[in-house]
């Protein structure tokens, strides 16, 4: 599964993994995407499709030892595990333009493209957990995990994830206004490609249809945290405190 990304014109179409398999899909996705991508944007979106098993390997597995991580242990994992760097790893290849690795490895850029997976697994948190609680009662989202090691009730919860949520957006903001400042044509474009990926997973979200029952008037509104100490009580975690060191 792992290789397959990398090596998609390996073989025979079809040889080696059966009809309807995850190993064959995997093959027909990344000979799909090879397609339109360079062989360097092809091997940042293989990187994240690994990254992306990752991360849900090890949430699966929590989930069958029955262990709700800590905070910076959920989060650590729920980076990758969302998917949404997979994404954010194709915006070259629908825009048409390449940034170079030395632009888009540097320490603002990655962190930009990280919090936008975050913003965006925290907004999916929150649409999801009704759906979560019917189908799972220990499922590993942002608010059962701050429930479950902060002791606290469901109404603080939801706002100590909304407040984790707008503390990264507003610094999303500034790290992005930044780099827009002395930005080329191309990085404009992967801000922009960006900045639609959290507006456009809020305006989808609501409509998709495992979500939404949840939202009979097919939008949904995230509210903005008005706690600043909230908002103060969500910076020390460990494993996204590097974004406000740049």
């Amino acid at each position: 599964m792992l290789g397959i990304p990398h090596r998609p014109r390996t073989g025979a179409p079809g040889k080696g993994a059966p009809a309807g398999s995850a190993a064959g899909g995997g093959k027909s996705g990344a000979v799909a995407f090879s397609s339109y991508g360079t062989p360097t944007q092809m091997r940042r979106w293989c990187e994240e499709q690994r990254n992306w098993l990752f991360g849900v390997v090890h949430q699966v597995a929590s989930s069958e030892q029955n262990r709700m991580p800590d905070v910076n242990e959920y989060l650590l994992h729920r980076l990758p595990g969302s998917a949404a760097a997979v994404a954010m790893a194709a915006v070259e290849m629908v825009t048409g333009h390449s940034l170079p690795a030395g632009l888009i490895d540097t320490p603002r850029v990655r962190a930009i493209t990280e919090m936008t997976g975050l913003v965006i697994s925290i907004d999916n948190d929150l649409l999801s957990y009704p759906l979560e609680q019917r189908a799972m009662g220990n499922a590993q989202n942002i608010i059962n995990v701050l429930m479950h090691h902060r002791d606290l009730p469901l109404d603080s919860a939801i706002s100590e994830a909304t407040a984790l949520r707008d503390t990264v957006m507003l610094r999303f903001l500034e790290l992005s206004a930044a780099e827009e400042a002395q930005a080329g044509h191309a990085m404009s474009l992967y801000l922009e490609s960006l900045r639609g990926s959290i507006s456009g997973n809020l305006t989808w979200a609501p409509k998709a249809p495992r979500y939404a029952k949840n939202f009979p008037g097919g939008s949904v509104t995230i509210q903005i945290t008005e706690d600043t100490d909230a908002l103060q009580r969500s910076l020390p975690y460990s494993t996204t405190a590097w974004w406000w060191k740049i």
